[in-house]
Parts: structure tokens; sequence; C-alpha cells
């Protein structure tokens, strides 16, 4: 939620803005969630597809008036939702039943 509202007010007023750019920012913030919370490799590359595809998805929706920027951090929740929907995408994403086991 933190990144997508900064890539698009905050970051936005920036002249060098790129959606490449902010997404990068957003892919490095999840290797730094990664590392801390020991997230295995396939469940990391699932959240990272969904955040990716959150930017990609919110820039059309407020180049085409359907999201107003100023409205992501208070909306998120609807906002994610109607993400999901739209784009046939599901968050239901589990750790495999062995993360964090801590072998003998």
């Amino acid at each position: 939620r933190e990144k997508a509202t900064h890539c698009f007010t905050t970051a936005k007023r920036r002249s060098d803005w790129k959606i490449e750019n902010r997404i990068d920012s957003t892919l490095k913030r999840f290797e730094e969630l990664k590392l801390w919370l020991k997230f295995p490799d396939d469940y990391h590359a699932e959240w990272k597809n969904l955040a990716s595809g959150l930017i990609y998805w919110l820039d059309k929706e407020i180049k085409e008036g359907r999201i107003d920027a100023t409205k992501i951090r208070p909306q998120f929740p609807r906002i994610w939702e109607d993400y999901l929907k739209q784009t046939d995408r599901k968050d239901d994403i589990f750790l495999s039943p062995d993360y964090g086991v801590n072998p003998l």
C-alpha cells in the first residue's frame, strides 16, 4: 500500500518518473522483506508478481480516471480487491508446510 501510494503521488512529481523505476523500487522493498522475514523463493516470487501487476494496473486505472491517486491509501482494501477481481488473480498464497521448520 505504501509503495503504491508513493509511486503515484510523491514520486510522480519527479520529472524522471517512469513506471519501470517505481516497480524496481517496489521489488527492492520486497527483497528487503524477504531477507527480514526469510520467505522462501516461490512465495516471494508470487508476491512480487502481484505487486508489479498492481503497479501496472493502478497506472492504467489512474490514467483512465477510475482511481484517484490521492485516494489509494484510504481506499486500499477496496482497490486491492478490485485489482484481484479485474485481473483474475488471487492473493491466497501459501507457504510450504516445512517453512520455518529447523532441521535437527
